[in-house]
């Protein structure tokens, strides 16, 4: 407003009080569309979102971070790396150690663990799963008496 003597016209009074009361009236407890719950507004906790809806849940087959967030709260895998020793080495996870090879001729008698490639016609690793864990039943995971038991050629 000048100083002129002039009165400002009305239009610019009321915009200036339309302005004023739709900034105040921003000025509450919180967001007025918070999708959140009220009860959840103390904690700790961190909401986020995907940009892209998951193509693959089996850990094979998927490849983005997308699948990784969703898999990792559903399956747990048997080995990791242990992400401060360089070069990479595998830590266990939801086993009790990292498994060795025992390595087999063709005719499947055991062979020394330093024996030449060309004589190893197949190897067998052995996974034992530390107390709790558990796998949903699956027909590649027979049980027998002493446990279950992958067979995977």
């Amino acid at each position: 407003m000048a100083i002129t003597g002039k009165r400002t016209p009305l239009t610019f009074r009321i915009s200036v009080w339309l302005a004023a009361a739709l900034t105040l009236a921003g000025c509450g407890d919180g967001p007025w569309n918070n999708p959140y719950p009220a009860a959840e507004a103390g904690r700790n906790i961190l909401y986020s979102s995907f940009s892209e809806r998951p193509k693959h849940l089996d850990p094979v087959r998927a490849y983005s971070s997308n699948e990784y967030e969703f898999i990792a709260q559903i399956y747990e895998p048997p080995l990791q790396y242990h992400y401060l020793k360089r070069p990479y080495q595998l830590a266990p996870l939801t086993v009790e150690e990292v498994p060795h090879p025992r390595y087999f001729d063709a005719a499947g008698n055991p062979l020394p663990d330093d024996a030449p490639v060309g004589q190893i016609a197949f190897s067998e690793y052995e996974l034992r799963l530390r107390p709790g864990i558990r796998y949903q039943p699956h027909r590649p995971w027979p049980r027998t008496p002493r446990g279950v038991t992958a067979i995977i050629n």
